[in-house]
């Protein structure tokens, strides 16, 4: 997903309107850089982005949504099913390193303790240290990519954000029944007609004793 800025790179305000796919999904195996999730189990079809890239002066802002159907695999009855995922993006992509955050995205041209992790900026001591300068990182700076030349390469903020918008387990629907946990028929198919299993005699004294603290009931008065 590279964009190439050039015909707004010298007009501030322009904006560049963007709709990109990318075939591959962003959520392979662990080998692969991806999730290693065992309830993802891959796409049903390209990662779709939608959206513009501003000249903002000093830096460009990419804004738009991204979106991909995941094939995911419920928690409760273990089948697969599409999950439909979308996720906000921003970022802003900036020329030089020569700059500290001073919050909502600006920034103070020129001044010292400008780091770079990955694409990532950074502030804090000389370039290449790690470590926070005295006024820290906010949410904001989450949001900010080095730019080198006219070419913006958006993937990797796409799928750090559909990444972010996962859900921590999936239902494929909200009355799910689950599996039978006699046979292990997926319930929501068929009614398998199992019992449920007796419970176990040596719980048996626990539930006394929850009948012992419950109230009386007043209704029989």
């Amino acid at each position: 997903m590279q964009v190439n800025i050039s015909a707004i790179a010298k007009d501030k305000g322009a904006s560049l309107p963007l709709d990109l796919s990318e075939p591959d999904c962003p959520f392979g195996s662990v080998e692969s850089g991806g999730l290693g999730r065992p309830d993802v189990l891959g796409c049903e079809g390209p990662v779709r982005f939608v959206g513009q890239i501003t000249n903002a002066g000093r830096y460009f802002y990419l804004s738009g949504k991204a979106e991909v159907v995941v094939e995911a695999v419920c928690s409760r009855c273990l089948a697969s099913f599409p999950y439909f995922l979308q996720a906000r993006v921003e970022r802003e992509y900036r020329r030089s390193t020569s700059w500290v955050p001073s919050g909502r995205g600006h920034e103070r041209e020129g001044a010292p303790g400008a780091s770079r992790d990955g694409n990532r900026c950074t502030s804090g001591g000389a370039v290449g240290d790690r470590t926070h300068g005295a006024a820290g990182l906010g949410a904001e700076d989450d949001q900010v990519e080095l730019l080198s030349g006219d070419v913006v390469d958006i993937l990797p903020a796409v799928r750090e954000e559909l990444t972010l918008a996962l859900p921590m387990r999936f239902l494929c629907r909200a009355d799910c029944q689950g599996i039978c946990p006699v046979c292990g028929t997926n319930r929501n198919e068929r009614d398998c007609g199992c019992q449920p299993e007796p419970a176990d005699p040596h719980l048996a004294v626990f539930s006394q004793l929850r009948a012992k603290d419950r109230p009386p009931d007043d209704s029989r008065h």
